[in-house]
């Protein structure tokens, strides 16, 4: 056979086998381009759209504060106020001082009647700081602290100054501890968001067992222990049982 034929037919072959695949990965969409659709379906009004490509992300794995804060108002507007709050607090823990997300976090909570945790003053500022930033404050008062202690036994130069120094830095290492071990805390008993309507919880992880008290939709519980597919969960000062399927973590 000519070489030439014979190369032709090789390439021809070759196209014909790759084609379908170079065709399938280029229908495939990339994050930017499900942000951006999301985005579009959400300016015309069509939720469902614009929920399940950010959900997508969501599931592929990506993390931002950006997109559960667009994912929590797309939920919102689509009268899902538990998804709604839940993604609004996966956005703070990422974008805790974002004024925007504080917003409409309080304003999904007021609008549903969701019961809440109440914020003590220190909480108040804790929150102000993701986990990863109360470490390296911490670390930083830390060597900050011992570097002067050093120089002041070195020199024993300036000795008032370093003090009143050293005392600062304690105290910014123990609010940071404190917001470290908050941090530590929600990672071992996290939060979480009523999603299911008209939801009580129970004395008992069983069905049919005896209504303990209410939980609107939308209210934060902390999750203290599961049982199979129950939780037992607080809200204040009252512990329950709800099952799995009728709240969802806000931990991103």
């Amino acid at each position: 056979m000519n070489i030439n034929i014979l190369i032709t037919v090789l390439t021809m072959a070759l196209v014909f086998l790759t084609g379908p695949v170079i065709a399938q990965d280029s229908a495939i969409a990339t994050p930017h381009t499900l942000f951006t659709e999301a985005g579009r379906a959400y300016d015309k009004g069509n939720m469902s759209d614009a929920i399940r490509h950010y959900q997508q992300l969501v599931d592929d794995g990506y993390i931002a504060s950006e997109l559960f804060f667009n994912l929590g108002n797309a939920y919102f507007r689509n009268a899902e106020p538990g998804k709604a709050i839940a993604n609004y607090l996966r956005a703070r823990q990422l974008a805790p001082r974002n004024a925007d997300i504080k917003a409409n976090l309080q304003f999904a909570l007021e609008h549903s009647g969701a019961l809440a945790p109440p914020d003590h003053i220190l909480m108040k500022y804790i929150q102000l700081f993701t986990f990863p930033e109360w470490i390296g404050m911490a670390m930083i008062s830390y060597w900050a602290a011992m570097l002067l202690i050093a120089f002041y036994l070195l020199t024993r130069k300036a000795g008032l100054t370093i003090r009143r120094l050293l005392i600062i830095l304690a105290v910014v290492l123990a609010i940071s501890i404190v917001g470290m071990a908050r941090g530590i805390s929600l990672r071992i008993h996290p939060l979480a968001v009523v999603t299911a309507p008209n939801q009580k919880a129970l004395f008992a992880p069983l069905e049919g067992s005896t209504a303990h008290f209410p939980l609107p939709e939308g209210s934060i519980v902390r999750i203290l222990d599961h049982q199979g597919a129950w939780l037992r969960i607080s809200a204040g000062k009252q512990t329950g049982w709800l099952p799995q399927t009728a709240c969802q973590s806000t931990f991103p």
